[in-house]
């Protein structure tokens, strides 16, 4: 399998580390050299500095510093060896601590339209069902002996996928296979437009949770739901969390919130209250205007909490 494909398909072509190759290796550099992780320096043909990706302001800051006699050639030369450093150790630790290979994304790459085509049902099974994993004896033993305990064990996710029998899976088969022979020209452009994500000049991509939702959308000619079942999954797939980042920033604001002065704060009341304001909020609190609507209720609030505790 090709580096190119393999990291791109393994993540759904999200930003990863095969952005930081993209920037600073040829791409058919890196398309040789399949499974050689980490790519060494004497391996890959290095872009030229005039070539490698460090940003518009930035190239543009260094030629006007070169200009003004602030830097000279030497500087610029380090500066681009230190980006190139850069770029090698952060994509060599990503290919090493990243699960690349773990099951989930091998499975999770159905859901990138692109793929489709190289995709197959047992994927979109491995979200779905659990039994089809389990050796043929063990599964008829757990239907002729077990019948309510082999329905319990059918599906992974049966409060968000409601199958309740095998013949959905049949059925989901089917809208797989006709979700495999669609044209990209079946979705329409304005979709397209509105799921584009340009990272910088050199390196774009769709995002697969709009294209989802139109797919999720599609009917066929009787009016019913093209990819009913599908859609489910693909979008249980997509929500998938690739990172604690967000979690871990949810912990640390916490900690500055609830401190031994306000050690009080609930976390089903007040304190709840304030994290949802600050993690929903895209401005600084000191200037935010609230509508004359919430003022009066916030009065109200107050005036009915001041008549409960008077005395």
């Amino acid at each position: 399998m090709q580096v190119v494909w393999k990291i791109c398909d393994s993540f759904c072509n999200k930003k990863c580390s095969i952005s930081y190759y993209s920037r600073l290796f040829k791409g058919e550099s890196i398309v040789r050299y399949t499974c050689a992780f980490p790519l060494t320096l004497f391996q890959i043909i290095y872009f030229a500095d005039d070539k490698l990706s460090v940003g518009l302001m930035t190239r543009q800051k260094l030629v006007k510093l070169h200009d003004d006699g602030d830097i000279g050639d030497q500087e610029i030369r380090n500066f681009y060896k230190a980006v190139r450093e850069f770029y090698s150790t952060a994509s060599s630790y990503a290919l090493k601590n990243l699960p690349i290979s773990g099951e989930v994304l091998q499975n999770a790459q159905f859901a990138h339209f692109n793929n489709r085509l190289n995709s197959n049902f047992t994927q979109v099974l491995y979200f779905v069902s659990k039994v089809c994993y389990y050796s043929k004896k063990f599964k008829s033993i757990l239907m002729y002996h077990f019948p309510s305990l082999f329905c319990l064990c059918l599906f992974r996710y049966p409060s968000l996928l409601q199958f309740t029998s095998a013949s959905d899976v049949n059925f989901l088969e089917d809208e797989f296979l006709q979700y495999q022979l669609l044209d990209k020209s079946n979705i329409p452009e304005n979709v397209w437009q509105k799921a584009l994500v340009v990272d910088d000049e050199t390196n774009q991509h769709h995002r697969m949770d709009i294209v989802w939702t139109h797919l999720s959308q599609m009917r066929n000619p009787d009016e019913s739901l093209m990819f009913d079942n599908l859609s489910k999954v693909a979008i249980l797939v997509l929500t998938l969390p690739h990172s604690n980042a967000e979690e871990e920033r949810l912990f640390s604001m916490i900690t500055k919130n609830k401190t031994k002065f306000r050690p009080s704060l609930k976390l089903d009341g007040t304190l709840s209250s304030i994290l949802t304001i600050k993690c929903a909020g895209v401005e600084p609190c000191h200037s935010y205007d609230p509508p004359v609507e919430v003022l009066e209720t916030a009065k109200q609030a107050t005036m009915k909490y001041n008549c409960l505790h008077k005395n």
